[in-house]
């Protein structure tokens, strides 16, 4: 899973790509949040997707946010949890 942000105005990019090979399809929806702050706080795609063996899944959000902050983006897998990529900023 990637995350990154060149810009505000570009917006902060997460894509999550599953590996190729075998194995089954996981469903998962991406979402976002500040590096400091809970994920209760997250910003989530509305939409779940079923992710197969060479398939990927990206959102972009266009932030309001100043570049001074740092954040994280976010894989939820149904039955699974949460997947965080490291910390990014602009």
């Amino acid at each position: 899973m990637n995350a990154f942000q060149k810009a505000p105005s570009q917006g902060f990019l997460v894509r999550y790509d599953k590996n190729k090979g075998s194995g089954s399809a996981i469903t998962a929806r991406l979402g976002w949040k500040r590096a400091d702050k809970s994920d209760s706080t997250a910003t989530w795609d509305s939409t779940w997707y079923s992710v197969g063996p060479g398939q990927y899944i990206k959102n972009t959000w266009h932030l309001s946010y100043p570049c001074n902050y740092k954040w994280v983006g976010l894989l939820q897998v149904s039955g699974q949890g949460i997947f965080r990529t490291p910390d990014t900023a602009c």
